[in-house]
């Protein structure tokens, strides 16, 4: 099965689980990140989506899936781009849900800090996707954003659950 990384990087910064994690164990989150991912607290885990919230822009968000939509559904680029202005017109969807219900059993052998590594790199990728892509963009180039960074395939191995 192909993981959509926009899913993926929308599930994992709806977990809030990005931050500029220090040496102290604080992250940027207010959450310690040596603390095991089952072992959040319903405020923390608030305080964690509040943060990877904010490590994407909401514009860069809603472009990057304006132009996922408008590349795989249409026939012509100007068909595409007429489909990408239509959707950046829509109204923001500004209501978060950080509801993520009870983590899977292995999130107790994935730290706070591991999944802000991934979810900054996934971010990261985010943010650079939404400036480079367009409607002239070949669909191919999109599959690139398939592939997990290196900090998120070292969580998948210890969690797969958490990407599916």
């Amino acid at each position: 099965m192909i993981r959509n990384v926009l899913f993926s990087s929308i599930a994992l910064l709806s977990l809030g689980l990005a931050a500029c994690g220090g040496g102290d164990g604080d992250s940027g989150s207010g959450v310690d990140s040596s603390k095991a991912l089952s072992d959040v607290t319903p405020a923390e885990q608030q305080d964690l989506c509040d943060y990877g919230q904010s490590l994407v822009s909401a514009e860069d968000s809603k472009s990057l899936g304006c132009y996922f939509s408008a590349i795989f559904f249409s026939e012509t680029e100007a068909d595409c781009q007429t489909a990408y202005d239509a959707c950046m017109a829509e109204p923001d969807n500004t209501e978060q849900s950080c509801d993520l219900g009870t983590p899977p059993d292995c999130a107790s052998e994935v730290t706070v800090g591991e999944m802000e590594a991934c979810a900054r790199e996934q971010a990261n990728a985010v943010t650079a996707a939404a400036g480079s892509l367009s409607c002239a963009s070949d669909p191919a180039e999109l599959e690139s954003l398939n592939e997990l960074p290196p900090a998120c395939k070292a969580v998948e191995t210890k969690c797969p659950a958490l990407f599916e």
